[in-house]
């Protein structure tokens, strides 16, 4: 969906480039400002399950009597 987001914004830039009267690598930088946040929430989502799903279950087991380690 990301990758799709992108398609469609980039092949915006030179028509929101015109309509602003800017250069259209100005308008990159605001289209990079709006990909980066995305970019990092896909990977939020992607690497924070399979970071708890890799962790040894000894490291977050708790003890039999309940008690701190």
């Amino acid at each position: 969906m990301e990758s799709l987001d992108a398609i469609f914004l980039n092949t915006a830039v030179p028509a929101t480039a015109a309509a602003l009267a800017v250069a259209p690598l100005s308008t990159k930088v605001v289209l990079s400002s709006y990909m980066l946040p995305v970019a990092v929430a896909v990977a939020v989502a992607v690497f924070l399950p399979v970071g708890g799903w890799l962790t040894p279950s000894s490291l977050v087991a708790e003890r039999s009597d309940g008690g701190p380690r």
